[in-house]
């Protein structure tokens, strides 16, 4: 299949590119700064339209919403940062759906989180789920999901891809964690109780393949991107220093308050940190799809090269 990757440079969308080229599809990738010979810009999509018989387009696109930097202390920073936080995000999906409305694709699928659930410690959500406005994040990738429906092509499948923690030696979560954890500081975070909803990139990557897939009957809709097995934050932390081989600290047991993550991400952006969503992946379930790393140990040990204790 033909393959138009946008954000095909960021973490999720480096590994799906080579793994599609691996396997013998051909893509092609929409980036700000192209490199390779057949990259495409974003201004250039714009002005010439779609490339010729495009099968399936893959938006990744948008800024990290959980980036830490000492000047977003100063609020015209800040403000211009969440600006581009939606913009990155719904610009870019906007013009995509514009140019599929008249276009021969078989499928579009656009990045979505599962901060489109509230956080609440009693819920286990799935793709049923209604939506509840609680704030900056829910807003957001609401807006995020609404424009990227094609409402006049119900022939394109069409999937938002509700993306949880994503695991990797290069992402932002475990990057974030690394040196903190490998001090052995895995404290809770405020109660520690907050759900972390996680996915393994090689199974996030094999989802997108998977949904991708035009001999699967996969209807459109949301599809919850996360491993079966949810773990409270105290949990993670925990396991992720044991297989760091982290010391142990005597220190480990107490609390981080919250408000520390209201002053380091904003109000709007705090709750990433200490609130959380315990999301199951029902559609894949159901679907009959295979998690390589549905076990956290597993994941982690493929990550770093060790098995947690525990």
């Amino acid at each position: 299949m033909n393959f138009l990757i946008g954000g095909g440079t960021g973490l999720i969308g480096r590994s799906l590119v080579s793994s599609l080229r691996s396997t013998g599809h051909n893509v092609q990738v929409i980036t700000r700064r192209p490199k390779e010979r057949n990259d495409l810009s974003w201004d250039s999509i714009k002005k010439n339209g779609l490339p010729k018989d495009v099968d399936v387009i893959v938006n990744l696109s948008g800024r990290n919403v959980g980036e830490v930097n000492p000047l977003f202390l100063i609020k015209q920073n800040y403000d211009k940062y969440i600006d581009e936080v939606f913009s990155s995000r719904l610009d870019t999906t906007k013009l995509l759906v514009d140019l599929s409305k008249s276009a021969p694709i078989k499928a579009f699928i656009n990045a979505s989180a599962i901060g489109f659930y509230p956080p609440d410690p009693q819920i286990t959500y799935d793709e049923s789920a209604p939506f509840r406005d609680c704030g900056f994040i829910t807003n957001l990738v609401k807006r995020w999901e609404d424009a990227a429906q094609i409402p006049s092509r119900p022939d394109i499948r069409q999937i938002q891809l509700r993306i949880g923690v994503v695991l990797s030696q290069d992402s932002s979560f475990i990057r974030t964690f690394h040196r903190i954890y490998l001090l052995g500081f895995c404290n809770p975070i405020g109660t520690g109780r907050q759900w972390i909803s996680w996915i393994h990139l090689d199974d996030m990557v094999r989802i997108i393949e998977y949904v991708a897939d035009s001999k699967r009957v996969f209807s459109s809709g949301p599809v919850n991107c996360t491993s079966p097995k949810s773990v409270q934050q105290v949990t993670f932390a925990k396991a992720m220093s044991e297989s760091l081989g982290a010391p142990s600290n005597i220190l480990s047991n107490v609390p981080v308050p919250s408000f520390l993550f209201t002053y380091l991400l904003g109000r709007d952006r705090a709750s990433l940190a200490v609130d959380g969503q315990r999301v199951i992946p029902k559609k894949l379930l159901n679907a009959g799809f295979e998690f390589t790393y549905p076990d956290l140990a597993d994941a982690l040990e493929n990550i770093f090269g060790r098995r947690p204790r525990s």
